[in-house]
């Protein structure tokens, strides 16, 4: 089987697909915001946080969640990702399957 890939940039006006049954699986990525604290500077923060609940929810889809990604996820869930109070990050390479 052959996949095609959209890409989808929400921060720049791109809309969120209503119609999922055509995408076999997500990805969402980082993004220059880095960090899920400052919703009032960027609004869309708050409208991909629902739509990737809901996308969680619905059960139908793989996802990946990169940096930001998974800040978002977390949040969607009551939970909320931040930077580590001592300023490190985390970098590594893992083989996926």
């Amino acid at each position: 089987m052959v996949y095609g890939v959209d890409f989808l940039c929400h921060p720049k006006g791109d809309p969120l697909p209503n119609d999922r049954s055509s995408y076999a699986a997500v990805v969402v990525a980082g993004g220059i915001e880095g960090s899920m604290r400052d919703t009032e500077r960027w609004p869309w923060l708050m409208r991909e946080i629902a739509w990737l609940k809901a996308l969680i929810e619905a059960g139908d889809r793989p996802m990946l969640d990169l940096c930001l990604g998974a800040q978002m996820i977390a949040t969607a869930f009551g939970s909320e990702g931040s930077p580590r109070p001592d300023g490190l990050m985390e970098l590594g390479f893992f083989r996926l399957s």
